[in-house]
């Protein structure tokens, strides 16, 4: 159950892939998410040629009230490695600005392509006739016969294609209109006029296709950074201890994409006593360490860790109400399943909440002389714990 519940929350975590390019898209309710995003790229580069796996990662935050947003964003794969900060007022511009940075990364070519349509054939604008318009406020130039027969013979809803008269008064300086600075020539006929993007979101330096695929003699590229986190927590559990105890935890881990190594370890103490006499127990301890892997699967801000791994444990029993009290101690294993949930509001900064279930595998148990069994660990125990997790680089 476990392992379908983590399929599910893949599948619904992850938005529609796209060829080529893994995406991992953070920002706020506000902004547009990760599919938004998709839609935009296939729409720029609906079939990117074969080549290796770009993965991008975007975070978007607030600059500060009614400041606009900002966007890190950084691109990795063979021969790339480009990390930028852009800021703008309007957070779907960022998502505009993501999705044509990662279309210019896997196919720059094709992008250009459809930035430049071809002059002329079926479905292109003919830029022609509009440019043999006059500008608005300056009188059109009387329409010649062969213009008007020219008109007259074309079908309803076709336009006609322009003449060399048309196009040679396109050509010709307007009457009013001020002419084009020198060194700056007219918008070639058959031009998509784009509008304008921030200098900072594009980079004139930005590879091509040659330049992403891989070079057998070069040494390979590490496709994303291996981050390190340490984590502070608290909770309770029931386990190597029999009954509920106020449980302590500190965990260091490394990680990248979807996948996650840690090393944690928790403490816990309680006073057990026997039902009769009262006055006769013992005041338990218990320190364990944990080797897990993880796989971690991501939605917007929010991470849902499914983690596996083996907890060793020294448990310490003393006796209390006794004349002579002798401490013992004993070993402790059980095997680890631990789903949790992790928001992350800062790139270096998560909140986490987890549960461990414990099945024992060695389970210690401690006496009074002449008194019956005191404790012994339980078959099936649990820890849930809450932490704050400081992440770097």
């Amino acid at each position: 159950m476990v392992v379908a519940l983590a399929g599910l929350l893949v599948v619904f975590a992850s938005p529609p892939a796209v060829p080529r390019v893994e995406l991992t898209w953070q920002a706020p309710a506000a902004c547009p998410d990760a599919g938004a995003v998709h839609e935009r790229l296939r729409a720029l580069a609906p079939e990117p040629p074969a080549g290796p796996v770009v993965r991008a990662e975007a975070d978007v935050a607030r600059r500060g009230a009614g400041a606009g947003w900002r966007l890190r964003l950084a691109l990795r794969g063979p021969g790339l490695d480009d990390r930028r900060v852009i800021e703008a007022r309007d957070c779907r511009v960022l998502a505009d600005v993501t999705a044509l940075l990662i279309a210019l990364a896997i196919a720059p070519e094709e992008v250009a392509g459809r930035a430049v349509p071809a002059a002329s054939g079926p479905g292109a604008p003919d830029a022609s006739v509009r440019a043999g318009a006059p500008p608005p406020g300056v009188p059109a130039p009387p329409a010649t016969a062969t213009d008007a027969s020219v008109r007259e013979s074309e079908p309803p809803g076709v336009v006609p294609e322009p003449s060399l008269d048309a196009t040679t008064r396109a050509n010709a300086p307007n009457p009013g209109v001020p002419p084009v600075p020198e060194g700056r020539a007219s918008p070639p006929t058959g031009l998509v006029v784009v509008p304008p993007v921030d200098d900072a979101a594009l980079d004139p330096s930005e590879p091509r296709e040659s330049e992403l695929a891989p070079d057998p003699a070069a040494p390979p590229r590490a496709r994303a950074p291996v981050r390190a986190a340490v984590r502070l927590g608290a909770g309770g559990e029931v386990g190597a201890i029999p009954a509920w105890s106020p449980a302590g935890g500190l965990a260091v881990a490394v990680f990248r994409g979807a996948w996650r190594v840690e090393l944690a370890g928790t403490y816990a103490a309680r006073a057990l006593t026997y039902p009769e006499p009262a006055a006769v127990g013992g005041r338990m301890l218990v320190a364990a360490g944990a080797l897990r892997g993880c796989g971690v699967p991501r939605w917007r801000r929010l991470e849902f860790p499914i983690c596996a791994g083996v907890e060793l444990g020294y448990v310490r029993a003393v006796a209390r109400g006794v004349t002579d009290p002798q401490p013992a101690s004993d070993l402790w294993i059980a095997a680890q399943l631990s789903p949790g949930l992790a928001w992350v509001p800062r790139r270096f900064l998560a909140v986490t909440l987890g549960v461990d279930v414990l099945v024992g595998l060695r389970r210690p148990g401690f006496h009074v002389t002449s008194l019956g069994e005191l404790a012994r660990g339980e078959r099936v125990g649990l820890r849930p714990m809450a932490g704050l997790e400081l992440r770097f680089p």
